[in-house]
C-alpha cells in the first residue's frame, strides 16, 4: 500500500494524499506535512523523499529579486515615514500649546501692567458746565411720580441738566484675577438744588467738587492720572489666540455682580455738598474676561498638520520614484 499523507496549507489540513498527488497540487519547501510514524508534523524540505520535488527549483530570477527587494523597502519606507509623521505632528501640537500658553500669559501681563499692581484703579475727564437749568413743576404732578421723573421724588426745587460734553466721566477698573475684571463708568448726569438758596456757587464747582471726592476722598479705588486710555483699551486687548469678552461672571463678584453688565436704576446716585446741592451720576458696568479662540488655535493646528502630511506624502513618492529607477 502506497504510503499517504496529510498536509496543512492556509491553516487547512488536507488528507491523505499519495506522493504523486502531493506533487500536483504544488506543494511548497516550508508545507506542513505528516505521515504515520512521524511523532509531530515537519516542513516538506525536511522529508527525504520530498527532495526529488524541491531540487529541480530554480532559485527566483534577477526580476523577481528585484521586485521582491522593492516591495520590501517600500513597505519599510511607508512606515518609517508615517513614525516621522507622527513625530512631526506632536511636535507641532507642543510647539503650538506652548504658543497659546505664552500668548495668553503675554495677554495677562499687559493688563497686569494697567493696574500696575493695583487691585482698582480709576482716571477721568471733567468737562466744562454744559446743560440748562431747569426749575421742577409740581403743579401739573399726579400723586403717582413714575422713577422717569425722578428728580421730583428727590424733591428737587431745581436742577441743573448737563448734557453730552458737559460734567465728568470718570472710568473705574477692578481686577478679580489675572483674567478677569469690570469696568465701571460714573458719568455725571444733573446736579440738584434743594431750594432757591443753594445755586450760590458756579455750575463748574459741584462738579469739580463730585468729581474730586469720587478720585480723592472715597477709598474704592486708586486714582490714577494719565490711565484713561489704557483704562478705555482693557477691553480691546487681544492677541492671535485670546481676546477679551464681555460675559457673565461664573459666580457673584466681590463687588456683587452676577450678570455680565449693569447700569445705576433711578433716582441715580449723587454726592451731597454741606450746602445741600446734590450732584447725581449715573453708573454703568461691565464683566469682563479673558476668553480663548480655540477655533483659530484648531485651524492652525490643523492647516500645519495637513502641510506636513502632503510633505511626507510627497517623500514617500520621490523615495519610492527613485529606488525603481536606481532598481
Amino acid at each position: 500500500m502506497d504510503k499517504e499523507y496529510f498536509i496543512i496549507q492556509n491553516n487547512i489540513k488536507t488528507g491523505p494524499l499519495t506522493f504523486e498527488q502531493l506533487i500536483n497540487i504544488n506543494i511548497k519547501p516550508d508545507t506542513l506535512v505528516w505521515t504515520d510514524g512521524m511523532p509531530d508534523w515537519k516542513q516538506c524540505k525536511e522529508l527525504e523523499e520530498f527532495n526529488i520535488i524541491f531540487k529541480n527549483i530554480p532559485p527566483p530570477t534577477p526580476t523577481e529579486n528585484t521586485i521582491n527587494k522593492f516591495a520590501h523597502y517600500r513597505k519599510k519606507i511607508s512606515v518609517i515615514t508615517f513614525i516621522l509623521f507622527l513625530i512631526s505632528a506632536l511636535i507641532t501640537f507642543i510647539v503650538l500649546k506652548l504658543e497659546r500658553n505664552n500668548l495668553k500669559a503675554e495677554l495677562k501681563s499687559k493688563i497686569e501692567s494697567v493696574f500696575n499692581g493695583k487691585a482698582s484703579i480709576q482716571d477721568g475727564v471733567v468737562y466744562g458746565c454744559k446743560g440748562e437749568l431747569k426749575v421742577v413743576d409740581y403743579k401739573n404732578s399726579s400723586n403717582w411720580v413714575s422713577t422717569d421723573e425722578w428728580w421730583k421724588i428727590e424733591n428737587l426745587y431745581s436742577y441743573y441738566d448737563l448734557v453730552e460734553g458737559g460734567g465728568f466721566q470718570l472710568f473705574r477698573a477692578t481686577k478679580f484675577d489675572d483674567d478677569k475684571f469690570q469696568i465701571e463708568i460714573l458719568k455725571s448726569d444733573k446736579i440738584g438744588f434743594t431750594s432757591s438758596k443753594n445755586y450760590v456757587f458756579p455750575c463748574q464747582y459741584y462738579i469739580n467738587s463730585c468729581f474730586k471726592y469720587l478720585t480723592e476722598y472715597e477709598k474704592t479705588s486708586s486714582y490714577e492720572i494719565g490711565k484713561l486710555i489704557e483704562i478705555k483699551s482693557l477691553p480691546t486687548l487681544q492677541n492671535k489666540y485670546f481676546h477679551i469678552v464681555n460675559t457673565e461672571p461664573e459666580e457673584e463678584t466681590p463687588m456683587g455682580h452676577k450678570y455680565k453688565s449693569w447700569a445705576s436704576l433711578n433716582p441715580p446716585p449723587y454726592i451731597k455738598s454741606e450746602l445741600g446741592e446734590k450732584v447725581y451720576y449715573s453708573l454703568t458696568g461691565k464683566y469682563y474676561k479673558v476668553t480663548d479662540n480655540e477655533y483659530v488655535w484648531m485651524k492652525d493646528l490643523m492647516f500645519y498638520v495637513f502641510i506636513e502630511l502632503v510633505a511626507f506624502i510627497f517623500l514617500i513618492i520621490i523615495t519610492i520614484g527613485l529606488l525603481r529607477f536606481v532598481s
